[in-house]
């Protein structure tokens, strides 16, 4: 089938609505291969390797909206992005939270333990303060005993 310049116009129009060569070869009545033969002429015209740069310099609209649904799925991503990030932090809090709270009743056990180490600790000061009472009054009343047979 030989393509006309009306079939080549058609066939920029489609492909710039961004048709597949296959669609485009629907449309028109014509097999990929002429349609895939006649955009790689065209580019070859131009000196253009990609076709879709081509197509998209032709298209400054289908740009600005290809953009826009960048930038929308961009502020998406952020937005999902920050929400992650607010959960991730709340865990993380949570971990915080959770791990001050387990210190403290460890340092509540300590202290209680210290407590009860320093009780003990007095407990057996007062204990050797008596002992040591009662030997130095043993002392002393030994040393009366002396003196009282020492002068008789």
């Amino acid at each position: 089938m030989k393509i006309t310049n009306e079939i080549k116009t058609k066939l920029i129009e489609l492909s710039k609505r961004g048709l597949t060569q296959k669609n485009i070869a629907e449309k028109i009545g014509c097999s990929q291969n002429t349609i895939c033969y006649h955009i790689n002429k065209k580019f070859r015209k131009r000196r253009i390797e990609n076709s879709k740069k081509y197509f998209n310099n032709l298209s400054k609209e289908k740009q600005k909206e290809k953009r826009e649904k960048q930038k929308e799925y961009q502020r998406e991503y952020q937005r999902k992005k920050y929400k992650e990030d607010d959960k991730f932090r709340e865990k993380q809090k949570d971990r915080a939270r959770e791990y001050q709270r387990k210190k403290y009743k460890e340092d509540d056990k300590f202290r209680e333990k210290q407590k009860e180490i320093y009780k003990k600790v007095k407990d057996s000061l007062k204990k050797f303060e008596a002992q040591n009472k009662f030997v130095k009054d043993l002392a002393k009343a030994r040393e009366k005993r002396q003196r009282g047979n020492s002068t008789i």
